[in-house]
Formats: C-alpha cells, sequence, structure tokens
C-alpha cells in the first residue's frame, strides 16, 4: 500500500505540473509565407525617381530571404538594362519570430531624355531560410514619360503692359505635372528698371495638358527710348527635354 500510495501521488503531481503549465499552442509560430508584389513607376528625368516593391508576409515564423534585379521576365515587353535604365540592388530581408510587418525594396530608376517604350525589368526572391515563397517574382514597369519641350516663338511686348509673355509646349500631354525652371538675363534692357528680373522661377504643365505660360512683369518708365531686350533660360525640367533653352524677349517702346 505504501509503495502504491507514492506511485498515485506521483501521478497526481505529473498531472498537476501539466495542467498548470502554457498551452502547447501558444508556443508555436504559424510558418511564415512572403511574396513580392509588381509595381509601376514614371522613368523620370532631371530627379531621380525611385520604384519601390512591397515584400508581403503572412505568418510569425522567424526567417529570412535575400533578393536581388534583374531576371529577365519574358514576355514581349523590352527588358530594362541595369545601370542604364535602373541601378541594380541585392541583400537580404529578415523576420523575427512574432513580426508580422512587410518589407519594401526600393530601387533607385536612371531618367533620360530619349523616346522609347515602357520597360520591364524583376526583383527575385531567393534562398528562403525557414520561409515559404508564395510568390517570388515581382514585375517592376518603367513607363516612359518623355517629351519635347519647346517654348514659342520670340515674344514682344509693349512697355505699357503689365507683362511679357512666353508659352511653352511638349510634344505630348505630360502624363504628370511637369515643371521647368527659369531665370532671367539683362541685354539691353536691365532688371529691376526695365523689368522684374526672376532668379529661380518655375513654369508648371498640369498632367493632361501641353502647354503652359510664363509672365515676366514690365516696367513702364514713360521715357522714349530705345526698344530693348533680355533672356528666359529655360532649365531643369523635371522631365523631358528642352529644345531651346534661352528665349529673348523683347520690349518695344511705346512712350
Amino acid at each position: 500500500m505504501t509503495r502504491l500510495g507514492a506511485v498515485s501521488a506521483m501521478l497526481v503531481l505529473a498531472v498537476a505540473a501539466v495542467s498548470v503549465g502554457p498551452a502547447v499552442a501558444d508556443d508555436i509560430c504559424a510558418p511564415r509565407s512572403i511574396g513580392v508584389s509588381d509595381t509601376t513607376q514614371f522613368e523620370g528625368g532631371f530627379f531621380v525617381e525611385t520604384m519601390t516593391f512591397t515584400v508581403t508576409s503572412a505568418g510569425c515564423a522567424g526567417g529570412t530571404v535575400q533578393y536581388a534585379t534583374g531576371a529577365d521576365p519574358g514576355g514581349a515587353m523590352p527588358m530594362a538594362e541595369p545601370g542604364l535604365d535602373y541601378t541594380p540592388v541585392s541583400g537580404e530581408l529578415s523576420w523575427a519570430p512574432g513580426d508580422t510587418t512587410n518589407r519594401t525594396v526600393v530601387v533607385d530608376l536612371v531618367g533620360d531624355y530619349a523616346i522609347e517604350p515602357d520597360e520591364v525589368f524583376t526583383l527575385e526572391l531567393f534562398n528562403p531560410v525557414g520561409l515559404v515563397l508564395a510568390d517570388p517574382v515581382g514585375l517592376g514597369t518603367i513607363h516612359n514619360d518623355d517629351v519635347t519641350i519647346t517654348p514659342l516663338g520670340k515674344p514682344h511686348c509693349l512697355e505699357s503692359c503689365v507683362a511679357c509673355r512666353l508659352s511653352v509646349i511638349t510634344s505630348e500631354p505630360a502624363p504628370v505635372d511637369l515643371t521647368i525652371h527659369f531665370a532671367t538675363q539683362d541685354g539691353s534692357a536691365t532688371a529691376e528698371s526695365d523689368y522684374t528680373g526672376v532668379s529661380n522661377g518655375v513654369l508648371t504643365i498640369p498632367a493632361g495638358t501641353s502647354a503652359a505660360e510664363l509672365n515676366i512683369a514690365v516696367h513702364d518708365d514713360q521715357v522714349a527710348e530705345r526698344d530693348e531686350n533680355f533672356y528666359v533660360y529655360l532649365h531643369a525640367p523635371s522631365n523631358g527635354k528642352i529644345t531651346e533653352d534661352q528665349v529673348a524677349m523683347g520690349i518695344v517702346d511705346d512712350d
């Protein structure tokens, strides 16, 4: 009886120890499944554009995966060239157990001013450790948005007018807001005496349109004098190529 009682007591203690411990399910983290999304971005020009791939995550187990750009997706669209159309990237993504956040991979695009078709490249996930690859390849599409930018004519304005106007047109409607920087420089006319000088003006051609007008204020000094001129320099477009970056603006004396 003594031995039987001792064994029974040990069994009771063992059951009690199991019953007060944490549930087994609480110590198990679901396997993590990841995938990379497709993305698109306009190419850009003077200013660098970036393309962001999102790597989504489901589950909570820890793990790592490597990534790299450049795999050929196949298909009919032209392949973007690393170094010429985008800056190649590679590296590793990691998740700690319980981390449920997504990750992003950012790729710099290399803008140019050539009229060309849209191009594609890929971001590929590989060598997973502790992870399941649900969608290992993301397709990046670079939309061509290059246009030519042309100032119209050789503007002249009467001195008594409020401003000299310069119209700027593009070869096709701008896919996004297009900004063009401009500055004035004296010719025979003198800034602040004959016109209001501009050192860093910005002209915006709204998305979906193909023309805009910039205005330079002129001063009527009510003195009979020769016709005069100054220059407007166009530079640093957010996209596209300027066909004529210097425009002479004439001020016609009408005193």
